[in-house]
């Protein structure tokens, strides 16, 4: 009989992290699932040990495909969706994290709700580094987008709101999607979630946080994140998926299909247009504040130095009448004596 949830971990050469994600998905409260890890050109000997040192009566959930060339997260994802078997997918890469209740509380809300391609919760950003001696060190937690509390595609279109650790997908709509797109070596994840989002409806389980998206900003090599490590290609990929899309519907579409999505552009630059010049307006007019609130200040500040500059005229004028008095006591007492 098949799982209910296909987990795929995609991992090279990083055994430190890969043992806390492997305790991570054991620790699930929900244990119908396997477990699909895809060691991506890895040193094959690390994984396995890792793998051994899960407990007994989980280990046969597991099962490792080793990569003889590294092509990229995405191929290792479809390689692994290849094989799953579950009603539905996840994302848990080698260095994030769930919450015990994870598994449970995303397959409840997705058999509840037959409309929904997906499923994310709300997710923390944990900021952590590693040590020379492979001690992993938490810096500081915050809840990621706190303000937001719905996944959709027209929030998708902007950037991504929900990393591949708070997601879970139904396996079906991943498939008749092709998976992942293998020509992006980076932004594959943000590129898949705009395509399933296309798909249907999309779930959000609000409230206590079930995913634990962890960042290394000053870690370099191995054990680095790529958004950090390769910011500029996140930027660069993100930006000439938007110009592939955009160009194959123009090119696919006849003349009048064509003029329409032209025109479509063209509305979307000017209210782009609009929307940066409001923007500087108000940049301007934080500017000018800024500015008059100086002003203020310094006036405030020069009124208050003349103030002090009074005061201090008048203690020396009545420290010089005090003297000119004790002067005046002194010569009297002579006299008197």
């Amino acid at each position: 009989m098949s799982p209910r949830a296909s987990i795929i971990m995609r991992t090279q050469n990083r055994p430190l992290l890969l043992k806390r994600a492997l305790a991570s998905v054991c620790a699930q409260s929900f244990a119908d699932f396997e477990l699909i890890v895809v060691n991506d050109a890895g040193e094959p000997a690390p994984v396995e040990a890792c793998v051994a040192a899960v407990p007994e009566s989980l280990r046969s959930k597991i099962q490792i495909i080793h990569r003889e060339q590294a092509t990229g997260m995405e191929a290792a994802s479809n390689a692994a969706l290849a094989q799953a078997t579950g009603d539905y997918v996840a994302i848990h890469d080698d260095d994030d994290t769930w919450h015990p209740d994870f598994l449970r509380t995303c397959v409840d809300f997705l058999d509840a709700h037959s409309d929904h391609v997906a499923v994310a919760v709300r997710c923390d950003v944990i900021r952590e580094k590693i040590d020379d001696d492979g001690t992993i060190t938490e810096l500081e937690r915050e809840v990621l987008d706190a303000d937001r509390s719905y996944w959709t595609l027209i929030d998708t279109l902007v950037a991504s709101y929900s990393p591949p650790i708070a997601q879970l997908v139904r396996r079906d709509i991943a498939v008749q999607m092709d998976g992942w797109n293998e020509s992006m070596k980076t932004q594959g994840d943000w590129e898949f979630s705009v395509r399933l989002l296309a798909q249907g409806p999309a779930g959000f389980i609000d409230g206590e946080s079930l995913a634990y998206w962890h960042h290394r900003k000053d870690t370099q090599g191995a054990m680095g994140n790529s958004i950090f490590l390769a910011s500029d290609d996140h930027v660069r990929a993100n930006l000439l998926a938007r110009d592939r899309y955009l160009r194959e519907q123009i090119n696919r579409a006849d003349n009048g299909h064509s003029t329409s999505l032209f025109g479509e552009v063209l509305q979307v630059a000017e209210y782009y247009k609009r929307l940066s010049n409001q923007l500087q307006q108000q940049i301007d007019s934080l500017h000018a504040a800024i500015y008059a609130s100086h002003l203020d200040t310094k006036n405030d500040v020069e009124a208050l130095n003349a103030k002090m500059d009074a005061a201090t005229e008048k203690i020396a004028n009545l420290e010089s009448n005090v003297s000119s008095l004790v002067q005046a006591l002194q010569a009297e007492r002579k006299l008197g004596d």
